[in-house]
C-alpha cells in the first residue's frame, strides 16, 4: 500500500516538474516573436495518476509595427516557408528578414526564404506586397517590379506542428502536410507578429503547478516517514 502511494506520488511529481519545465520555456519566450505556446495539459487517469499530454498553440500574437522595412508579418494563418542549411525546408512565422551576404532574403539566422528571392545589389527600395510578392525599385523614379514572391502555407493542425530550434517548426504526421495558401492577402510590410503568449495567465500556472510539485514532494516524504516509523514499531 505504502509503496504504490509513493508510486503514485512521485509519478505525480515527475509529471508536474514536466509541466513546469514547458510552461517555464514559454515565459522565457515571452518577447520572442511569433513564438507560439506550448501547453502541457494534465489530467488524471483510472489509477489516480497524473499524465500529460503535449498541445500547440498555433494562434497568432498581436501585429505590431515597425520601421524596418525588412520585418513582414502574417496577419492571419500560415507560415512562411524556409530552406536551412542542410536543404531540408522548415516553416516559420518569424517574418524579421535580413538580405544575407550572397543577396538572398534570409532569416536572422540564415535560413534562405523560400527556394531563394535574389535582391538585387544596388535596389533603392523593396515592397511585400499583401499577397506575398516581393517588389523593388532600382531608383526611386522607377516603377516597381517583382523578383519574387513568400509562398505561404498552412497546415491541417498546425498545434501539432514539432519545433525545430531557432524559431522553426516543422510538420508531423499530426500536423498534417502543408497546404500552400492561394492568393493571401494579410501580408504585412513594416511590422512583426509578437509571441501569443498571455504573461499574467503564465505566470499563474508557473505558481499552481510549482504549488501541486510542492505538494507531491512532500507526501512522498511523509508517505516515507510513515513507513519507515510502521517497521520500527513491527521491530
Amino acid at each position: 500500500m505504502f509503496h504504490e502511494i509513493v508510486k503514485r506520488a512521485t509519478t505525480n511529481a515527475t509529471t508536474q516538474f514536466q509541466k513546469l519545465g514547458y510552461v517555464s520555456t514559454n515565459l522565457v519566450n515571452y518577447s520572442t516573436p511569433a513564438y507560439k505556446v506550448k501547453d502541457f495539459e494534465l489530467f488524471l487517469d483510472e489509477a489516480g495518476r497524473i499524465k500529460g499530454t503535449l498541445r500547440g498553440d498555433a494562434s497568432k500574437g498581436a501585429i505590431e509595427l515597425s520601421k524596418n522595412p525588412l520585418d513582414v508579418a502574417i496577419d492571419g494563418p500560415g507560415y512562411f516557408v524556409v530552406t536551412k542549411h542542410d536543404g531540408s525546408t522548415a516553416y516559420t512565422r518569424d517574418g524579421r528578414f535580413i538580405v544575407n551576404a550572397r543577396g538572398y532574403l534570409s532569416t536572422l539566422t540564415g535560413e534562405i526564404i523560400g527556394s531563394g528571392i535574389k535582391v538585387p545589389v544596388n535596389y533603392f527600395k523593396l515592397y511585400f506586397e499583401p499577397d506575398g510578392t516581393v517588389n523593388i525599385k532600382i531608383k526611386e523614379e522607377d516603377d516597381k517590379r517583382a523578383i519574387g514572391k513568400l509562398n505561404i502555407v498552412n497546415f491541417p493542425s498546425p498545434g501539432n506542428l514539432k519545433d525545430a530550434g531557432k524559431n522553426l517548426v516543422v510538420p508531423t504526421e499530426a500536423s498534417g502536410s502543408p497546404q500552400t495558401v492561394e492568393n493571401p492577402s494579410y501580408i504585412k510590410q513594416y511590422a512583426t507578429e509578437t509571441s501569443n503568449m498571455n504573461f499574467f495567465e503564465t505566470m499563474s500556472q508557473i505558481l499552481r503547478t510549482n504549488s501541486s510539485f510542492i505538494s507531491s514532494m512532500k507526501l512522498v516524504k511523509y508517505t516515507d516517514q510513515i513507513y519507515r516509523q510502521s517497521i520500527n514499531l513491527r521491530q
